[in-house]
């Protein structure tokens, strides 16, 4: 789940294996990392399907 008001913390994984969840069982990350990560997947030509905040 997209969260806008989380800070950009510069701390995700981008992976195939498997998704990271909190306590609750729920994936978040800020829009920030999740820009971020989607330009380092697109400038890597990364294959991997997940992103994840760590």
């Amino acid at each position: 789940m997209y969260l806008p008001e989380l800070p950009t913390s510069g701390k995700f994984k981008i992976s195939n294996d498997y998704l990271v969840v909190n306590k609750e069982g729920k994936s978040e990350i800020s829009y920030g990392d999740a820009a971020v990560a989607i330009m380092v997947k697109s400038e890597s030509n990364c294959k991997s399907k997940i992103i994840n905040m760590t």
